[in-house]
């Protein structure tokens, strides 16, 4: 039996890519009902799903102008995935 309820460790302990989302900022926006924002960082699936230069921009244009709240696209452009990297 685990020691805490299951949304501590979504809360606390994983984090989740972009990648696998065809690029879709409403995917983003209905993970992050339930996922924090400092949890999720990007992630294109290259080469198996955003196969080229042209898509990634549109994604992330569509990510960055989606009216989400700045540091939460701040955070899952790069941020995020900085604090996750320094971890180490």
């Amino acid at each position: 039996m685990a020691a805490r309820p299951f949304d501590h460790y979504l809360r606390h302990n994983l984090y989740f890519d972009t990648g696998g989302l065809f690029g879709n900022v409403n995917a983003i926006r209905a993970a992050l009902t339930e996922i924090p924002p400092g949890r999720i960082v990007f992630g294109s699936d290259y080469p198996q799903e955003i196969r080229d230069a042209v898509a990634l921009a549109r994604f992330t244009a569509a990510l960055a102008g989606s009216g989400l709240p700045g540091d939460t696209i701040g955070g899952i452009l790069a941020a995020n995935g900085a604090t996750l990297l320094a971890r180490g």
